[in-house]
């Protein structure tokens, strides 16, 4: 069934002040990083999507290809390749996807696949270039791991390229622990897991600013 999530950032008189948005794991944003900003929304992505997302996916990991060597060639599933064939595969396999629109535009979208063994995974995070350091993938990978929560997963695992060190450091201030290195025989790199506990509460500190993405402090009940 799909959903739709509002989040209208209504920021006090005097900023200055620490907003909570509706998600359940508790984030906060500080007003002056929401300055500015009108209106976020999640939605569930449907079949008259495919394009949209495929867009996204493929133009937000272009830029890893190109700092990796990644072709089509050496890596065709990597998701700068991606096709709406591969996200109407996904879902009919049970991703769910979430489409995240700043004032009706969509700036970047998640897949969660939910296992009966209680570990969820966080597939494809992608956020378009021109919209990162404005905290949208840390309210993607929040939601993800919300929705997962609400259907009773018991920790998130995501897989990133080992050599990622940026993109490993980034899923750690958000709670994610690594686990095992893990090799492929279809992946010229080898893949980090890493796995988020959803008893965690994840808030966005104080120094974040429009400029850069806000520090989260991870707070184990």
């Amino acid at each position: 069934m799909e959903r739709s999530f509002q989040y209208a950032f209504c920021l006090p008189p005097g900023g200055g002040r620490a907003l909570t948005l509706g998600l359940g794991l508790g984030e906060t944003y500080p007003s002056s990083f929401l300055a500015g900003v009108a209106a976020m929304r999640f939605r569930g992505a449907t079949a008259t999507d495919l394009i949209l997302v495929a867009g996204l996916i493929s133009q937000a990991h272009r830029d890893v290809a190109l700092a990796f060597g990644l072709t089509a060639e050496n890596c065709p599933r990597h998701p700068s390749f991606c096709t709406p064939a591969w996200v109407e595969r996904g879902m009919a396999c049970g991703e769910t996807y979430f489409i995240l629109e700043r004032d009706s535009v969509a700036v970047g979208c998640v897949a969660c696949r939910l296992a009966e063994t209680g570990v969820a995974a966080l597939n494809r995070l992608s956020v378009l270039e021109s919209e990162r350091r404005r905290g949208h993938g840390g309210l993607l990978v929040a939601h993800c791991l919300d929705h997962a929560k609400a259907a009773g997963a018991r920790s998130v695992r995501i897989g990133v390229i080992e050599r990622h060190v940026a993109l490993r450091d980034w899923y750690r201030q958000r709670g994610f622990e690594e686990g095992p290195i893990e090799r492929f025989p279809h992946l010229p790199f080898a893949v980090q897991s890493m796995f988020h506990r959803l008893g965690a509460t994840v808030v966005i500190g104080e120094k974040g600013g429009p400029a850069q993405e806000p520090p989260f402090v991870v707070r184990r009940p």
